[in-house]
């Protein structure tokens, strides 16, 4: 809170210290009608910058017109020092009002301020000559923001992408719960429902029978119990099989051509395990950081032996060492063997460990 509050004050002290300039030349006017319309156009700048700093809605292009026009007449009738003003301007295009160089708002910006210089230049050369570093400056200044604001909206693209994809896998596992659970008790506890009634029913006309239908009921139940149990087993613990078909749904969601080879015989549990959060890991990777269009996967045995490969076509690793840490340890940890391919056309990995 107090950083943020730390950056609204400097971004507040940014816009508004270089108007001690227009200030001081305001405080004593060559004529009353030049001090009437210094302080009208220094309280209108103070009036837009508030409202681009503080209101929620900043789609207003008259508001921004206004701003750069009373700039221009700091530039022009008081000091044309005052075309440092354009750095406030500069600095909130990209960032505050979401705007790209490209926009209403940035050719506005940049015309403005072209048209100013040229004016300068032509009345006052030496001071002209003299703004070439603050021109160059605000310019790289303009360039950076405008490509750092794009990839800040591409990565939260990226992030409510993943989101959305996190939302589908977690819809797609509890309509699967829900589907095992309606196939398995659904019936099961229709029939408990009929048979319960006809036990109440039969227990002062014929016990043997209400007995042997009290008998099937605790059966019923007994066997529900084991389905529940099986389907929560199931959720704690899926197939191979089972974690690549969800894979592909996700890939699939994501834009991502997925192809794939399983050809796997039964395994003792922790390597079932341990493979299925290892596939897991690795599509969640591609479709978070890989930028990548295609994946393939191979998984085999061969001589008591499990093989996997995994690749896709994306820009590669930023830091291997790291990314690939977690991976790592559950290889070690089922005594495998990890060796990968890193480049900026794509990323393969390869793990081979004894069955």
């Amino acid at each position: 809170m107090n950083q943020r509050l730390g950056v609204h004050i400097a971004n507040y002290v940014s816009a508004l210290v270089f108007l001690i300039f227009p200030m001081s030349s305001a405080i004593h006017p060559t004529s009353i009608w030049d001090g009437i319309l210094d302080w009208s156009a220094i309280v209108i700048y103070i009036i837009c910058t508030f409202y681009f700093m503080e209101c929620q809605h900043k789609s207003l292009v008259l508001m921004w017109l206004i701003l750069l026009m009373s700039i221009s007449y700091f530039t022009h009738f008081i000091d044309p020092g005052c075309i440092l003003f354009y750095f406030f301007p500069v600095s909130i295009l990209a960032f505050r009002l979401n705007q790209k160089v490209t926009s209403l708002y940035g050719l506005l910006l940049i015309g403005s301020f072209i048209v100013n210089v040229v004016i300068v230049q032509i009345n006052i050369q030496n001071v002209g000559f003299n703004l070439i570093p603050f021109i160059v400056l605000a310019g790289m200044m303009l360039l950076s923001n405008d490509f750092f604001a794009q990839q800040n909206r591409l990565q939260q693209k990226l992030n409510d992408k993943n989101k959305e994809l996190a939302l589908m896998a977690g819809e797609l596992e509890r309509s699967r719960i829900s589907q095992d659970l309606h196939d398995s008790l659904g019936q099961v506890f229709s029939t408990l429902s009929v048979k319960s009634e006809l036990a109440e029913k039969l227990v002062d006309h014929d016990v043997t029978m209400a007995k042997a239908e009290l008998k099937e009921i605790n059966a019923l139940a007994k066997s529900s119990l084991f389905s529940v149990r099986s389907i929560v087993d199931k959720v704690n613990r899926a197939t191979i099989e089972e974690e690549v078909e969800q894979a592909s749904q996700l890939l699939e969601n994501a834009g991502i051509t997925f192809d794939y080879q399983v050809q796997v015989s039964t395994m003792d549990e922790e390597q079932n395990h341990e493979l299925v959060m290892l596939i897991r890991e690795l599509v969640n990777n591609v479709i978070k950081h890989s930028d990548a269009d295609y994946v393939y996967l191979d998984l085999q045995e061969l001589n008591e032996h499990v093989l996997l490969l995994f690749k896709d076509n994306g820009k590669g690793l930023a830091h291997p060492d790291t990314e690939l840490k977690s991976i790592s340890s559950r290889i070690e940890k089922l005594g495998g063997m990890l060796r990968y391919l890193d480049t900026v056309t794509g990323f393969e990995i390869s793990i081979e460990m004894e069955k």
